[in-house]
């Protein structure tokens, strides 16, 4: 059979064209819509480098500060390398100073502040220099008795013994315990032999 058409031709022609103008738009749109995806795909992942090589200058800078703070001497990891270098020192001594620090320290009547506590001296001429202060002189001689006591502990030499006001933070049984106090400051060195 046959197709039979009784519209005019010229009619026939414009929807034709019609049709052809509808594909092309339809065409040119969804194209469109391709590129635009793809130009968002890139520039997220234009963001996503940016934002990988803002966060891997950021580490760069943080690890350019660590080594220039390793590297100057007044910072904590250079104090950190000296203190790994004495505490090296002391193992290679054969005396277990901390041992002795315990011990010195326990051994203090509980009227007692030590202020400082260091361990000094090589060879033969070892040495715990301490720094504290008593409510009463006899504090100060039953803890040169109760060093004397200790094995490895040799003879408690006096630097100075004074009296005078200090601040304290005192006991807990003191109800003024944050005002100052008359105590009596000594520093002694006490030698250290190995056992």
């Amino acid at each position: 059979m046959y197709k039979v058409n009784l519209l005019p031709q010229a009619y026939i022609k414009n929807k034709k064209n019609q049709k052809i103008k509808n594909r092309v738009i339809y065409g040119l749109i969804i194209l469109l819509v391709v590129v635009i995806l793809i130009y968002r795909l890139f520039v997220e992942l234009g963001v996503r480098q940016a934002q990988q090589l803002d966060s891997m200058s950021r580490a760069n800078a943080n690890l350019a500060d660590t080594i220039r703070k390793m590297s100057d001497p007044e910072s904590p990891m250079a104090y950190a390398t000296e203190i790994d270098l004495i505490i090296d020192r002391i193992e290679d001594s054969g005396i277990d100073y901390v041992k002795y620090l315990v011990l010195i320290c326990n051994s203090a009547p509980d009227d007692v502040l030590i202020s400082s506590l260091s361990m000094s001296g090589s060879g033969d001429e070892r040495a715990c220099v301490i720094q504290a202060s008593a409510e009463r002189y006899e504090s100060i001689t039953g803890w040169v008795t109760a060093l004397g006591e200790i094995d490895g502990l040799d003879k408690v030499t006096f630097s100075y013994l004074t009296a005078g006001d200090i601040n304290s933070t005192g006991s807990p049984e003191r109800e003024d315990s944050t005002g100052p106090s008359d105590r009596i400051r000594f520093e002694f060195r006490v030698s250290i032999t190995n056992p």
